[in-house]
């Protein structure tokens, strides 16, 4: 896979949480894909919706008019972070 991935920290116990990025996804690297992770033990408390918005605020100035995300149907809280419209 290629791309790049960085890790997700829980800032108050510093802790390694999970990771998020883009890669080339299905598409092609002028449309690439944005995917992430987080510990079971952290979802549900903002981790992933933050991650995701600072990798997608850093594709403006990259040059990303346009990015992808695979969710499966039944992963409503995944759905929920890339339907929220972003700047």
């Amino acid at each position: 896979m290629r791309g790049t991935h960085t890790a997700v920290r829980d800032l108050e116990t510093d802790a390694l949480i999970g990771n998020c990025g883009m890669f080339v996804g299905r598409t092609s690297p002028a449309e690439p894909e944005i995917g992430y992770m987080i510990r079971c033990s952290s979802r549900s408390r903002g981790f992933g919706s933050e991650a995701a918005q600072l990798v997608l605020d850093e594709c403006r100035p990259a040059g990303i008019g346009r990015v992808r995300a695979s969710i499966r149907p039944n992963n409503t809280p995944s759905r929920r972070i890339y339907v929220i419209p972003t700047h």
